[in-house]
């Protein structure tokens, strides 16, 4: 996982990615004790499927003492996570709740065991929640941001082609393909997030041409930074991007101006350029 090495972590790699998976190491004291449960209640079928499946997987993927090596042989640090998705823990600690709740005979007993549980999940999920009550739903049919509804309609006003290729914002290029699939996008998923710091869908250097492009352009409108406008010119020319979007509390317009970009419309949150790749093959 990204931030993550065996050369670092050594023995504890393999505990320190399933803690940053799943965001708490408190999941490991309730997988415990879902295991002691088990053990109590002597259900051969639950133990076959939630003990001896996991002792497999201890025993071989996640053994630090076979897997380092194989981790390192094979490079894959950043996609050892995946491995995760093998490990019962949902159901395991679903099924546990549910079997403890039925041996309760008394109703208070249960109740006291559901309030122990929702506090316990309020207390793990502490910063997810402080999130979710930040977020704004928008209201539009389309659950998208409503500034990229305008942003798109002011480019296929503008554009004479029935598909215009679009450098957008980050929040709106990772929107506008579930939006409007007539915009097509010249910054590709696995090479922005490869930008953004995460190289489990991809790595990239200079050497490639259309890396480059594409990091000079999200350089300028995700990251804010004045590159020489001749850069930002070739890469919109490079990626034959018709039209450019940029955030307007971004101090990167002059740039995109002198880069030979023309404001073509503005929305309250954003200014849509055309390029001049986009002016000279504006049919």
């Amino acid at each position: 996982m990204r931030g993550l090495s065996v050369a670092e972590q050594g023995l504890c790699f393999i505990f320190d990615c399933f803690v940053k998976y799943q965001g708490t190491w408190t999941y490991v004291l309730l997988g415990i004790a879902a295991i002691l449960l088990t053990l109590l209640y002597r259900k051969k079928e639950v133990e076959f499927l939630f003990l001896w499946y996991p002792l497999v997987l201890l025993l071989t993927v996640f053994n630090p003492f076979l897997m380092n090596k194989v981790i390192v042989k094979m490079d894959f640090e950043s996609e050892f996570y995946r491995f995760f998705w093998l490990v019962p823990l949902p159901f395991f600690l679903a099924y546990a709740l549910v079997e403890t709740g039925s041996r309760l005979k008394k109703g208070w007993k249960r109740v006291t065991l559901i309030a122990a549980v929702g506090g316990l999940v309020l207390f793990c999920n502490q910063s997810s929640l402080k999130q979710i009550a930040t977020i704004s739903i928008p209201k539009n049919v389309y659950k998208v941001e409503d500034d990229l509804l305008t942003v798109a309609e002011l480019i296929h006003r503008d554009s004479t082609k029935e598909e215009p290729k679009v450098a957008l914002p980050l929040e709106y290029n990772l929107q506008a393909r579930q939006y409007d699939p007539s915009l097509r996008l010249t910054i590709e998923r696995n090479k922005m997030m490869f930008w953004l710091g995460i190289d489990t869908a991809g790595s990239y250097t200079d050497e490639n041409q259309s890396y480059r492009y594409q990091s000079d352009i999200m350089d300028v409108i995700y990251g804010g930074r004045n590159t020489e406008p001749s850069v930002l010119k070739k890469a919109l020319a490079k990626t034959r991007t018709d039209y450019l979007v940029a955030y307007k509390k971004n101090d990167v317009h002059e740039t995109i101006r002198e880069a030979g970009c023309q404001a073509v419309g503005e929305t309250p949150e954003a200014v849509v350029y055309l390029t001049s790749y986009g002016k000279k093959h504006k049919e």
